[in-house]
């Protein structure tokens, strides 16, 4: 399948990649914008209908055609979702940039583009625009779609679970809305928006919370679990999680210091430059730490805003002091021990 975006638009949307799956980016995750509505009622999560050269009710899916080479991508400034429609050779991808501009890709039809849709960070979009294409073929679409609705299969994601507010131990309950010690309040100078949940969250997990900086340049995730053991077998392997990292990105292991006390490890965080496929060879997006205290779970993450090909160990001693807000956080609310 074609690249559906220009070239400098894509690499501008994974040099801004954030932690790993669909979002990751740790941003904070608002709520999905409501869904469009019409003659025919509101728009079902997960579905897109066109009219004009292309037809049809469509539905975020998995690749069944090509699992090895399409990616879901969950971003704080661009989500990317892989469509199927209802007859053969009917798949795509829908992106959405985050000044409300939309492309689709689909290899029996052509390519699209649009502006005017509803973008949530790291989240999904909406959309009921108008897109111009190939002369003489109109075309409408409709659109309802989040991040973390399907897997690569085609099947709903087992490894997510949908977050309800306040998720999490009582402790962990605490922890919504507060904001990380030591940071400048959302909108403000070098501001920092408030702890809130994530929309889905990854198994065994029983809550997880999210932050960033304005600028995303800084990304926090917290996780909770029902015991340790849950705990430590996260922070040896974490999954790719939906809502704050695309679902196609990888985790490897980093050569440095992480300046807190073990457990912790260094991440470099993974991607196919330009959203090739195949993907024989990764870049860096972004750094992080992962630490283990107790029941819970800290991701910390830099993004430097350029594409290396291997992560720099020494922005790991920007994160240091985040994680370091982040264990007196939990211990604030009695966690971490």
């Amino acid at each position: 399948m074609k690249v559906f975006a220009a070239a400098a638009t894509v690499a501008a949307l994974v040099a801004a990649t954030a932690l790993s799956s669909c979002g990751p980016d740790m941003s904070v995750s608002p709520s999905p914008p409501s869904s469009p509505t019409d003659a025919a009622g509101p728009l079902p999560t997960g579905h897109v209908v066109f009219t004009g050269a292309i037809t049809g009710e469509w539905i975020e899916s998995g690749d069944d055609l090509h699992p090895a080479d399409q990616l879901q991508l969950c971003l704080p400034t661009a989500v990317s979702i892989h469509i199927k429609g209802p007859t053969p050779g009917d798949f795509g991808n829908v992106l959405m940039g985050e000044g409300g501009e939309l492309s689709i890709d689909i290899e029996k039809y052509g390519d699209f583009a649009g502006s005017g849709g509803t973008f949530t960070p790291s989240v999904g979009m909406v959309a009921d625009i108008d897109l111009s294409g190939p002369p003489g073929k109109p075309l409408h679409i409709r659109a309802n779609l989040q991040c973390g609705l399907a897997s690569l299969t085609g099947q709903p994601s087992p490894s997510q679970t949908a977050t309800a507010s306040h998720a999490g131990s009582t402790g962990f309950q605490a922890l919504d809305g507060r904001q990380l010690p030591g940071t400048p309040v959302h909108a403000s100078p070098s501001g920092w928006s408030s702890l809130a949940a994530l929309p889905s969250r990854p198994t065994p997990s029983i809550g997880a919370e999210t932050a960033s900086s304005d600028d995303y340049t800084y990304l926090l995730a917290l996780f909770d679990f029902a015991s340790p053991a849950e705990a430590s077998a996260f922070f040896s392997t974490p999954p790719v999680i939906a809502g704050f990292t695309g679902s196609g990105m990888s985790y490897a292991p980093l050569a440095g210091v992480t300046g807190i006390a073990a457990p912790s490890r260094a991440v470099d965080f993974r991607s196919c430059p330009n959203f090739s496929r195949p993907c024989p060879d990764t870049v860096s997006v972004a750094v992080g730490t992962i630490i283990q205290r107790g029941n819970t779970v800290i991701f910390v993450a830099y993004v430097p805003g350029r594409i290396v090909v291997e992560g720099d160990a020494s922005d790991l001693t920007k994160l240091t002091p985040y994680a370091q807000r982040a264990l007196q956080l939990l211990a604030s609310a009695g966690l971490g021990s």
